[in-house]
């Protein structure tokens, strides 16, 4: 009789609790007087499954609770396809150490909304820091960008006394290759271009070292 009566207790707490869960979470109460579908709940006892929103899919917690429940702990599944393995199982192992810690015998506490909240912690965690890799990801990848693409060149202009046909002979060569160009103190030239330059501006300037400007 005494059993029965702690039976029928915790009972009441399980079904408080699925009420609880329902009001707060997106969940399917399973079980009742009947074994469910996939006989993962035996006949008679509780369980719920849980779908929580991660990126574009869910994380599904399928929580089984011992007609002991909750002097003992719950049994726990978790699957989520956005989740690596390696994630999803040190998740699992969190929530299963909660459940077990919560389950203390005669004084122990219902956890499954406790669970529950734990869980759309991690997956918020989770994602803030995937979130936070991508930004530093795209922060270091645009610096890379930028500084393979600026590069600048100087050609020191030692015609003094054709510097006009030379900076010419520079700006026609500059326009080919989609070059910005501007003369600095008349002697010297300078080039900007997205992209690499100086190998060309080298060969530019070895080309015209001998050659009359005039």
């Amino acid at each position: 009789m005494a059993a029965t009566a702690l039976l029928a207790a915790l009972r009441e707490r399980q079904l408080e609790e699925m009420v609880a869960i329902e009001a707060m979470y997106e969940a399917t109460v399973i079980g009742t007087d009947e074994a469910s579908a996939d006989d993962q709940v035996s006949a008679g006892e509780l369980g719920c499954t849980l779908r929580l929103p991660y990126r574009d899919e869910h994380a599904v917690l399928q929580v089984d609770l011992p007609a002991e429940y909750p002097t003992v702990a719950p049994r726990l599944a978790l699957s989520c396809p956005a989740l690596s393995s390696t994630r999803l199982a040190a998740m699992k192992a969190e929530l299963t150490a909660l459940a077990a810690a919560r389950a203390c015998g005669d004084d122990g506490e219902v956890c499954v909304c406790e669970l529950a909240a734990e869980l759309e912690a991690r997956l918020r965690s989770v994602e803030e820091e995937e979130k936070e890799a991508a930004e530093q990801y795209d922060g270091r990848s645009a610096q890379t960008r930028e500084d393979v693409q600026h590069e600048n060149a100087v050609v020191r202009i030692d015609h003094m006394n054709s510097a006009k046909p030379y900076v010419r002979s520079l700006e026609v060569w500059a326009a080919q290759y989609g070059l910005a160009g501007r003369s600095r103190l008349r002697y010297v030239w300078s080039l900007v271009r997205q992209g690499s330059i100086l190998a060309r501006a080298s060969s530019f300037v070895l080309s015209r070292r001998h050659r009359d400007i005039l």
